[in-house]
């Protein structure tokens, strides 16, 4: 995972030094991301970067219109559902056809933002890889199911080529996966950053 130090990501996104740490005490950015380790000037604090950077661009959409309390509820995991059809219409590059398709064949009518970011992901690989349209959707319907039924955190998809089709899996902690050799790691995505860039997407509407 990109990292970014902190005097990059001040220099990067025009914050102060009192703003991060005060959203740091305020529980808007995750105490675990503020990740210490010696540098040549010493010691540095570094954050994951893509997920730091979308971060902090969905506070500042909502500081100045939302109190804090709004903004932790708006940024929490697992506390808001959204209405699958339109915000995928909204927040993913997903044709109307294929929406519409996908709501017709699929049981899960609401999701939270893990489970959409899962399948917005999922449909964005398949796009890349090339794969067949009703193949794609019929990975999203399945992994919409998986992930719902599941009670854990989603933290890792990947898209998965064997020799007649392909597939997915969703861990929910990915640190190591091994498989055997006739599977083909497509592409691989970690959710949170995905969530991070959705949250961005969905405090702008």
């Amino acid at each position: 995972m990109e990292e970014i130090s902190k005097k990059d990501l001040l220099i990067e996104t025009g914050i102060s030094y009192g703003q991060l740490y005060r959203w740091k005490r305020d529980g808007l950015i995750p105490e675990e991301w503020f990740v210490k380790r010696s540098a040549f000037t010493g010691q540095e604090t570094f954050f994951p970067r893509d997920r730091m950077l979308a971060r902090v661009q969905a506070i500042l959409a909502l500081k100045d219109t939302h109190s804090l309390e709004e903004i932790r509820e708006n940024l929490a995991t697992k506390t808001t559902v959204y209405k699958l059809r339109e915000t995928l219409e909204h927040v993913s590059n997903m044709e109307a056809d294929f929406i519409d398709s996908l709501i017709a064949t699929t049981s899960v009518k609401e999701v939270d933002l893990e489970t959409l970011a899962v399948a917005i992901q999922l449909y964005e690989m398949a796009q890349r890889a090339k794969a067949d349209k009703d193949r794609t959707r019929e990975l999203i319907d399945e992994v919409l199911a998986a992930v719902t039924e599941s009670n854990q955190l989603p933290t890792m998809i990947g898209l998965i080529k064997t020799t007649d089709t392909w597939h997915f899996i969703v861990a929910a902690q990915a640190s190591w996966i091994a498989t055997d050799k006739r599977i083909q790691f497509v592409e691989t995505a970690q959710i949170a950053d995905v969530v991070e860039s959705l949250r961005t997407k969905l405090s702008e509407l």
